[in-house]
């Protein structure tokens, strides 16, 4: 039910979800590109430790801070929390910039069940690579 609620809310947010024909960093690059589109039109609904903006959908609350300047970055977060056990969550972060790995303006989208595990891939945002 988690994850299902998790993957209800990527079609809320209509995201592209790993089409056969795409290349794993083509869909990186379409669900990071959609997703900054999306947090340009949306006014916050609430704050996160005065980093992030925030608005709740469905369930999953969508965080977000984008780049003021050459040398920031971005951050998008897709969030769920487990319904029953507050120590267990569900999330998508995304980071974009050039403080990931010097001289390159990368995208990197974490993937983690819970806090202790995780799955990260790094493209080259210029690229694709």
């Amino acid at each position: 039910m988690f994850r299902a609620l998790f993957v209800t809310a990527l079609l809320v947010l209509q995201i592209p979800a790993f089409a056969a024909r795409d290349s794993r960093s083509d869909v990186i690059l379409k669900e990071y590109n959609r997703l900054y589109e999306l947090v340009q039109t949306l006014e916050p609904e609430f704050e996160v430790g005065g980093l992030l903006k925030g608005v709740k959908m469905k369930g999953v609350e969508l965080l977000w801070d984008l780049a003021s300047g050459p040398s920031d970055y971005d951050i998008i977060r897709l969030f769920v929390d487990h319904p029953t056990d507050p120590d267990k969550f569900f999330s998508v972060d995304y980071y974009r910039g050039t403080h990931l790995i010097d001289g390159h303006n990368v995208v990197r989208r974490f993937i983690e069940p819970s806090s202790s595990m995780w799955v990260n891939h790094t493209i080259d945002f210029d690229t694709g690579e």
